[in-house]
Parts: C-alpha cells; structure tokens; sequence
C-alpha cells in the first residue's frame, strides 16, 4: 500500500498559522488557491483553520473560511470542541469584540453548540432559543 504524502511540509504550516495569526488575509487566501495548503489542514490538536482563526480573534479570516465554506463548520477538535464551542469558551475569559463578531457568524451560519443537561447532551443549531441561551456571554 502506497503511503499518502502529508498535506504540507513544516514551513508553509508554520506560513499559514502565522498569517492567520497575523490576520494576514491575503498570503492565506493565496496558500489556499495554490494548493500549498490543505482546506482540510488541522494541527496536532485537531483545530481546523477555522479554529485557528478564532483562537487568533481574526474576524475576517474566520468570515472568509465561513463564508467560502473552506472548512467544516461544526468540526471538532481533539477535546471535541466545535469552531463555536471554542469561540464561547474564549469569550468567557475574555471580553473581546471579535470574538462576539465570530460568535454571531458562526450562529448565522448553523454551527452548533453541545452542552449536557440531566446527562443528556442537547445540541443547539440557528435557531432563536439557541440565540437566547447565548445572549449572557455576547
């Protein structure tokens, strides 16, 4: 059995997160068109570009790979948390603008949010009560 080739060697990882974390737009977008990233990239803790956006608070990246549909919207992590999920537990620590603004596109756009009551998991999608459950943290 032939082995796949990885996604990408060292320095163009290295190249993405760093201009996600920059908010560097553009040179992602360009990695992206070129093929020299993968749309299904995730690190070793299993975040997607997506993830790797919020943790950086970049609005506009996240945007772009939300309304592109360049990565899977409710896609989880290795600790199971969704793109939304992640958004929520860094607002509550802090009091970010762009986080509330990623929150809100993720909502538009039908992420999901899991939480567990009486041990049943529920999971949330667009709708108005699932707005309403959020509002304390925005």
């Amino acid at each position: 059995m032939k082995k796949t080739k990885s996604f990408c060697d060292k320095n163009l990882i290295s190249n993405v997160e760093n201009y996600i974390k920059n908010g560097n737009l553009e040179n992602m977008k360009l990695m992206l068109i070129t093929k020299k990233i993968n749309r299904e990239y995730k690190d070793k803790k299993g975040n997607s570009l997506l993830h790797l956006g919020i943790f950086a608070k970049q609005y506009n990246i996240c945007r772009y790979l939300v309304e592109n549909e360049i990565c899977n919207i409710n896609e989880e992590n290795i600790w199971n948390m969704t793109p939304l999920e992640q958004a929520i537990h860094l607002k509550t620590y802090t009091n970010d603008e762009e986080l509330t603004k990623i929150i809100c596109l993720l909502q538009e756009n039908k992420a999901y949010y899991k939480f567990n009551v009486d041990s049943e998991q529920i999971i949330y999608g667009k709708r108005t009560e699932y707005y309403q459950k959020l509002k304390f943290i925005l």
